[in-house]
């Protein structure tokens, strides 16, 4: 599998994010073959409008479910950006994927090297575990949960 070549992003054209999360929970579901992620985001809009769209970057995901502030939404998903259209000033979205870190090849996200489950999120690797802002300059407190069998994941 050959992996396009990054692009090139020059400072003249950075955009801060409209969106900025104020904190993250995720849950990881590990089970033998696959693993659901459980990821719920509590954003605020900076310029305090709501009418822009929130894009999420995500890569080798299959979507589950998307919510926003409890009801379940349809976002659109084309070349690896989730959009949310005009989700409001403060809200809460919670997406649930799933993943096979077994089949992960890439060494980014949530990968199985062996016997061992792993993770390399910087600087966007997170884009592989769940749709999220997968940009240095997003950053939130985070909280994770993970669950697995005892017996196979001590």
């Amino acid at each position: 599998m050959k992996r396009e070549s990054p692009k090139t992003i020059h400072l003249k054209d950075y955009q801060a994010p409209t969106y900025i999360p104020e904190k993250l929970s995720l849950t990881c579901k590990i089970f033998e073959g696959r693993t659901e992620i459980i990821a719920t985001t509590e954003y605020k809009d900076e310029n305090g409008k709501g009418t822009a769209d929130l894009l999420l970057n995500g890569e080798d995901l299959r979507l589950i479910y998307c919510r926003l502030n409890d009801k379940d939404i349809s976002p659109e998903i084309k070349d690896g950006i989730m959009t949310i259209p005009s989700p409001g000033t403060e809200f809460t979205l919670e997406i649930k994927t799933e993943i096979i870190p077994e089949e992960n090849t890439q060494l980014e996200g949530l990968y199985k090297s062996g016997e061992t489950y792993c993770t390399q999120c910087e600087a966007e690797g997170f884009r592989r575990i769940t749709y999220y802002q997968d940009r240095p300059d997003v950053m939130a407190p985070m909280r994770v949960r993970i669950e697995a069998n005892k017996e196979k994941c001590p």
